[in-house]
């Protein structure tokens, strides 16, 4: 079984803005390990939103979701959240998610040395050169048109964020039923 791929230009990457700086590039486009990728700039707060159709995904099967991405001298990149789900996103859902400690999955984005302790899940390199962090799993068990949600996002609005390269979410069968 392959992996399936939703690169950087087709995920729903949000951001709370800095209004004090009319026409701030908040993105650029760069190349890296050999791939043009969005890098973050300077943003308060992020949110990627990653959706799958169903369809594009083998019936009865767990896909464990991976943020690939890459750090060039982060900024306040340290710890985020995840969730996966499989019901309608709305910015309510989300907003309700967010708020609530429970259903989230805590994923550190650097290699977790100066984080030791916390509850979460760490990052790892990747043969490619890339970095990786799971999100969490998500389950085609009716193989109909519905839309499966992956959610990233890192809302400490009081601290700016910037150096974060995104190829991708990839999604790899698992070998749990």
């Amino acid at each position: 079984m392959q992996s399936v791929w939703i690169l950087a230009k087709d995920l729903d990457i949000k951001h709370q803005e800095d209004h004090s700086k009319e026409g701030k590039r908040y993105w650029i486009r760069t190349l890296h390990l050999g791939i043009i990728v969005p890098k973050l700039v300077m943003v308060w707060g992020l949110r990627i939103i990653a959706r799958v159709n169903a369809t594009e995904i083998i019936n009865h099967t767990r896909y464990t979701a991976f943020l690939v991405f890459d750090l060039q001298n982060p900024e306040n990149l340290k710890r985020a959240s995840a969730v996966t789900f499989g019901e309608e996103i709305t910015e309510e859902l989300i907003e309700e998610i967010i708020s609530s400690t429970e259903e989230q999955n805590f994923v550190f984005l650097d290699d977790g040395k100066n984080i030791y302790g916390q509850r979460g899940r760490h990052s790892r390199r990747r043969p490619d050169g890339w970095m990786e962090i799971e999100l969490g799993e998500v389950y085609n068990n009716l193989g109909d048109d519905s839309v499966l949600n992956i959610c990233f996002w890192e809302s400490d609005y009081k601290k700016r964020k910037s150096g974060l390269l995104v190829r991708g979410i990839e999604l790899r069968p698992s070998n749990d039923p």
